[in-house]
């Protein structure tokens, strides 16, 4: 494990997933994620137009966006180094790694490490020809398991 690796994990305590097993900085985000990926469930609704979302985040951006609505964030996190400060930890945590140099997500073909996800999707897709493919998920009766 890279130098990179351990301070993003060790800054950020990771949730799992129990269907896919993608790890998430909080248990919110990974409800949201499972609610949506794996029952396709959408549950923030915009209050200007009704319009249902993935998150609370996207309803915000939805806003900014579409109806020139900006919400304020209070902010949380000051980071030391510059700063600036931060709504949430999770874009805090990427600050810091973008001072400390690390690039904390390798790829697993080549073991390339790259500091943004965006950057190792893209390297993925590109160097290797990797692309996403959609998953199928099948949702059991849980009324009669086990009768």
């Amino acid at each position: 494990m890279s130098s990179g690796q351990s301070l993003y994990h060790t800054l950020s305590p990771r949730f799992q997933c129990s269907m896919c097993k993608k790890s998430y900085p909080t248990k919110k985000a990974t409800r949201d994620h499972f609610n949506y990926h794996h029952l396709g469930k959408k549950s923030y609704k915009c209050p200007i137009c009704n319009k249902v979302m993935v998150t609370k985040a996207w309803v915000e951006k939805h806003m900014t966006r579409i109806h020139g609505v900006k919400t304020e964030k209070p902010t949380t996190q000051v980071y030391e180094q510059c700063g600036n400060a931060f709504a949430d930890r999770k874009t805090w945590i990427q600050q810091k790694i973008t001072h400390s140099g690390a690039k904390p997500r390798p790829c697993g073909i080549c073991q390339m490490t790259f500091k943004y996800k965006a950057s190792l999707y893209k390297h993925r897709k590109r160097v290797h020809n990797m692309a996403i493919v959609d998953k199928v998920v099948e949702l059991m009766d849980t009324q009669n398991v086990g009768m």
